[in-house]
C-alpha cells in the first residue's frame, strides 16, 4: 500500500543534524537541499531521492546529470529503515562505507545520517536522514557563525563533515589556498585565517575537552554537512587541476610556519 507522508519540510528547514521534534519511535526525516518528508514507520512505507523531482520524494543534485534520476529509496519493513541504491553511482555512507546498486541494503541506525551523493567534478551532494527514536529530546540550537566564519570553518572541517575515518583539520595554509580558489578577490592568506580561527575558538564554552574541532564545531552542529555546499565550484568555473587553471598564490608572512591546527 501507498503511505502518505506524516509532512513535508519545506527548503531552508534546519540540518538534521540539530535533531529532530518529538516524534514517534521509527519516523524517518529526509531532507534534501530544496526540502524533505517525515515518514512513518509503517509497512510499504518508502521515500525515493534523486536528481528529478518529480520521479521521487526528495530531490538531490538535481543539476547534475552523474546523479541518477532516482538514485536510490529507504523502506520500512522488518520493524527498521533499510537502504537500497539504485543509481549507476554508489552512495557513501558515514566512514567513507560505499553502497552499490547490486549490494544488500543497509539498516538505518536511529539518530542522524548523512549520505554522500557523488557528482560532477569531485563534487558530492549531501541527503540527510534521521531515524526517530525514545531518546529524542529537543532540537539543537547551537551558536551562529557569519556567512565568512561558516565558509572557513567548513573549509579547515571538511573532513570531518564528510565523516571520512580518523578526520584532521586542514592546514593553515590548505585551508586558505581552499579559501583563495573560492573567492580569489578576498585575499585570503595563512595569518588572516589563522586569525579568524583563534577568534571563533575562544568562544568554545569552557570544560569543551577532546578534539576542539569536533566537540566544538561539529558535535553541537555549529557546522553541518549541508554546509559543504559551500565547497561547490561557481557555474561555468574551471575545475582546479586543469592544466589551465591558474591557482591564486597565497601570501604569508616569513615568520609563520604552515602546521595544522591543534
Amino acid at each position: 500500500m501507498d503511505v502518505e507522508p506524516d509532512a513535508r519540510l519545506p527548503a531552508g528547514h534546519d540540518s538534521l543534524a540539530h535533531g529532530v521534534a518529538s516524534r514517534t519511535p521509527g519516523t524517518l526525516s529526509v531532507l534534501g537541499p530544496r526540502g524533505g518528508v517525515v515518514m512513518p514507520p509503517l509497512a510499504g512505507a518508502e521515500v525515493t531521492f534523486g536528481r528529478n523531482r518529480a520521479l521521487v520524494a526528495v530531490g538531490v543534485g538535481e543539476e547534475d546529470r552523474r546523479v541518477s534520476r532516482r538514485h536510490g529509496y529507504a523502506e520500512w519493513y522488518e520493524a527498521g529503515w533499510w537502504l537500497r541504491v539504485t543509481g549507476r553511482t554508489p552512495v557513501r555512507l558515514p566512514g567513507s562505507r560505499l553502497l552499490f546498486a547490486d549490494a544488500e541494503p543497509v539498516r538505518l541506525t536511529p539518530g542522524y545520517t548523512p549520505l554522500f551523493l557523488r557528482g560532477s567534478r569531485g563534487q558530492e551532494h549531501v541527503l540527510e536522514m534521521y531515524v526517530s527514536s525514545e531518546r529524542d529530546d529537543a532540537v539543537r540550537r547551537p551558536w551562529k557563525l557569519t556567512a565568512r566564519e561558516r565558509l572557513v570553518m567548513t573549509v579547515l572541517g571538511q573532513r570531518y563533515l564528510r565523516c571520512e575515518p580518523s578526520p584532521r583539520p586542514l592546514s593553515w595554509l590548505q585551508a586558505a589556498e581552499h579559501l583563495a580558489r573560492l573567492q580569489p578577490l578576498a585575499g585570503w592568506t595563512v595569518v588572516a585565517v589563522e586569525r579568524l580561527v583563534t577568534d571563533l575558538r575562544a568562544r568554545i564554552p569552557a570544560g569543551t575537552g577532546g578534539d576542539w574541532l569536533s566537540a566544538g564545531f561539529v558535535e553541537p552542529g555549529v557546522i553541518v554537512p549541508p554546509d559543504l555546499a559551500l565547497l561547490a565550484p561557481e557555474p561555468g568555473a574551471v575545475e582546479v587541476g586543469d592544466d589551465t587553471t591558474e591557482v591564486p598564490r597565497v601570501p604569508r608572512a616569513a615568520s609563520v610556519r604552515d602546521h595544522r591546527p591543534t
